[in-house]
């Protein structure tokens, strides 16, 4: 339970993408990312949706999002279901690609730099202020990481959500879901719609309109953690492979 591990060696001096920087829990203040990390600068921007350059469909898609598409596709327009079919792929391709991965960037012999990803417990907030796309965007998301979502309420051809989604979905009202925030393990909110005011200072608050991209949006679904281990013994490189 940290976000970073050190293993045969001491715990100070991270080194900017070797060992990139962060906690998982009071020490992660707001919708950030491991400083020296990959995805560190991306707090720093914004981003706007835009159609994906290239759809990949290498990877199939789970039965629930599949589902959950066929659903969605009479009560959308033409564009808007191409660009949420879109992202269903490219939340696919980066499950496997991006946040399914164990890396070493740096590729040293005598010390490995391992960096991975974690399921969060992110809650995902869905009212009638919401586009469309943002509103099935952020669902389908949920339904590829197996991430819980607040809905305020169903609309008329969403009946088969509640069997799709299961237990992952709470149809309540906007008092019903921060009053969800306290329960142990949920740490993070995607919803533009809420005031910052409302959320306690401990939850990450993510506020940002849904884009096709799953690795951006898939972003707030994961912790990031960084593996250091000491890989020589005087100098000497050792040759036996860590399962990490």
């Amino acid at each position: 339970q940290a976000g970073n591990l050190y293993i045969n060696r001491g715990i100070t001096g991270a080194i900017v993408q070797r060992q990139p920087f962060g906690g998982w829990k009071k020490s992660a203040v707001g919708a950030t990312a491991k400083a020296g990390g990959p995805n560190y600068l991306f707090a720093f921007g914004r981003f706007e949706s835009a159609a994906l350059a290239h759809q990949s469909k290498r990877y199939p898609l789970a039965p629930n999002v599949e589902a959950l598409l066929k659903t969605i596709e009479p009560l959308v327009g033409v564009n808007d279901f191409a660009a949420l079919a879109r992202a269903a792929h490219d939340d696919a391709k980066h499950l496997v690609e991006t946040f399914g991965q164990t890396t070493d960037v740096t590729g040293l012999s005598v010390e490995k730099n391992l960096f991975r990803y974690s399921p969060a417990a992110c809650l995902i907030r869905i009212d009638e202020s919401l586009s469309d796309f943002d509103r099935y965007r952020e669902l389908l998301a949920a339904a590829a990481t197996g991430a819980n979502v607040s809905i305020e309420q169903l609309r008329k051809g969403e009946e088969q959500l509640s069997s799709i989604l299961e237990k992952q979905l709470s149809i309540e009202p906007e008092a019903a879901a921060l009053a969800r925030l306290s329960a142990k393990g949920t740490n993070r909110i995607w919803a533009p719609q809420i005031a910052a005011a409302s959320i306690p200072v401990e939850i990450a608050h993510y506020r940002n309109a849904a884009v096709e991209s799953g690795r951006i949006t898939l972003l707030k679904h994961f912790k990031e953690q960084a593996i250091a281990i000491t890989n020589h013994r005087f100098g000497n490189p050792l040759k036996y492979t860590l399962n990490i």
